[in-house]
């Protein structure tokens, strides 16, 4: 007669009878504890079943053909140890080997074992399913690796270091693949983040201003012309002939965004502070060699320089090019400094800060790529961080979190619309 754990047992084994098959000599072996890891960490495992044989927990496969000729003349030959780590704790296997009897070429292996790369990677010891909870204990939060240890810890039967949860999220790959068609308009942004103690790694993002995806992203270890120039090079051939890019002012975009074909669209939320900080510098140099500015002239600067902000931050075109006109008609009145502000910042640019209003869809500011920033490495984590490489994977373990929610999210909606479109139907 089976005692309440064991019922209790025999049913936590039902409701995972449909994803893994699990064949025992004694019910009495399993353990309320074992139960539950067997119920959490090999759930959706396709072509496995357990089986315990003589002491051991067996690995095997549902339905087993030699993989070299297909024979399924094929008889158990033995097991090999192999512990497997989760994140409920780890448990030593025995992986059933098997040996075929039909005909192989000279030299060819008659001997295999039940594949349980659905289980865990080739070559290691953790699961896909201590990796999973590995990511999505730091992806939400983006806790520090110690943090994510110790919450593994809590389980009396693992003792995993930090350094193996670092491992694992320096293995994420970029989750967002180069698109095979975008919009055309996009936001371009530069994420700075600390390495070896200072602002040494920079992360160059374009985001599609229609749909709010990452379609091209690289790490570099400074925001030097030559690695803007490298990383427009490398995604324009990805893009429509006809694109257009919001940035902020930044001097050194203007040359490679020309150069490979990219309409610049000046972000306008940067546009006054970069207008202050021109005028500023023009008016120091202009000091500097001999000239005076008095408080009248300030006051005149100060309304000329925002004759010139009401002009970029209108948005008709119409207006905008009577204020341009006045402008031009009266540069000989404008103040020394606001003149060669005109000539080095505004007339020379002066297309690049209305695409916005010519094409649908291009953004005005380039506030789509920062907020992207603040989801994916927050400032008080970019902070924190100590080598590159380290930005760069979390920046990657965030994507992969958020596309994941997105999916579930969406799967959801649809298993939502099929229920009611079912109980509309029973209605009818």
């Amino acid at each position: 007669m089976l005692d309440s754990n064991n019922i209790y047992c025999a049913s936590m084994l039902d409701s995972c009878q449909q994803t893994l098959d699990v064949v025992a000599d004694n019910a009495s072996f399993f353990s309320k504890k074992f139960s539950k890891w067997l119920e959490n960490s090999l759930n959706g495992v396709k072509n496995i079943k357990l089986k315990f044989k003589k002491g051991y927990k067996f690995l095997q496969e549902k339905i087993v053909f030699c993989p070299v000729c297909g024979s399924k003349d094929v008889v158990e030959n033995g097991g090999r140890r192999r512990l497997i780590i989760f994140s409920t704790g780890s448990e030593y296997f025995k992986i059933q080997k098997y040996y075929c009897n039909g005909e192989h070429e000279n030299g060819v292996t008659r001997s295999f074992e039940a594949n349980i790369d659905e289980i865990v990677p080739k070559n290691s010891i953790y699961s896909y399913e201590f990796i999973e909870t590995v990511k999505y204990h730091n992806a939400p939060v983006h806790a520090p690796v110690r943090v994510t240890a110790d919450f593994l810890n809590r389980n009396d039967d693992l003792s995993v270091s930090h350094q193996t949860v670092q491992n694992i999220i320096f293995s994420m790959e970029n989750p967002n693949p180069i698109p095979l068609d975008s919009s055309g308009k996009y936001t371009f942004d530069v994420l700075w983040c600390k390495a070896e103690g200072k602002w040494k790694s920079f992360y160059f993002c374009i985001t599609d201003a229609i749909t709010k995806k990452v379609v091209y992203d690289e790490m570099f270890p400074a925001e030097t012309a030559n690695n803007l120039d490298k990383f427009f090079k490398e995604i324009s051939p990805y893009l429509p002939e006809d694109k257009y890019i919001t940035v902020d002012l930044e001097k050194k975009y203007k040359k490679p965004l020309k150069k490979y074909g990219f309409k610049r669209q000046l972000c306008l939320k940067h546009a006054p502070k970069a207008i202050n900080t021109n005028l500023n510098n023009i008016m120091t140099a202009y000091k500097k060699n001999g000239g005076k500015i008095s408080p009248k002239d300030k006051k005149v600067i100060e309304e000329q320089k925002q004759k010139i902000i009401k002009m970029i931050l209108t948005k008709n075109l119409k207006a905008i090019d009577e204020m341009f006109k006045d402008l031009m008609d009266n540069f000989n009145s404008l103040h020394p400094c606001i003149q060669t502000l005109m000539k080095k910042m505004i007339i020379p640019n002066f297309d690049d800060f209305f695409w916005y209003l010519k094409v649908d869809g291009v953004e005005m500011t380039s506030n789509t790529s920062e907020l992207n920033f603040q989801k994916a490495l927050p400032k008080h984590v970019k902070r924190r961080m100590r080598v590159m490489e380290g930005s760069e994977k979390r920046i990657y373990l965030k994507y992969e979190y958020r596309n994941r929610k997105l999916e579930e999210k969406y799967e959801e909606k649809l298993s939502n619309d099929l229920m009611e479109m079912v109980a509309n139907n029973d209605h009818i």
